[in-house]
């Protein structure tokens, strides 16, 4: 009894478990909001430590932290690829919808 009680338990977890993903992204994505200095590459989302993420970006044969949790896990900074903003001297384009799209290939 307690077997199939364990068993049970285990498929709902895995079950809740995120999934991970990957997708080629493009510049033609976002359009105006595209933040990096790349024209393309391949998004990925790995679930991490429960709600958290691991979000990356693969270009050039350069895997990229796109968060602070890929940063953690030791990808290197984005911040060479990530475009400056035009109108805010010392400023980056905003990164949240790169973001966005990366988390939403965990769901």
């Amino acid at each position: 009894m307690l077997t199939r009680i364990a068993i049970a338990l285990l498929l709902g977890a895995t079950s809740l478990a995120a999934a991970a993903g990957d997708r080629v992204v493009t510049s033609a994505d976002l359009g105006d909001k595209w933040p990096l200095t790349i024209d393309s590459g391949t998004l990925q989302c790995r679930p991490f430590m429960g709600s958290l993420q691991i979000l990356t970006i693969r270009a050039d044969g350069k895997t990229w932290a796109v968060n602070g949790t890929a940063i953690g896990q030791g990808f290197p900074e984005i911040d060479p690829i990530w475009k400056g903003n035009p109108e805010i001297s010392g400023a980056r384009i905003n990164i949240g919808p790169l973001i966005d799209l990366a988390k939403s290939l965990c769901q």
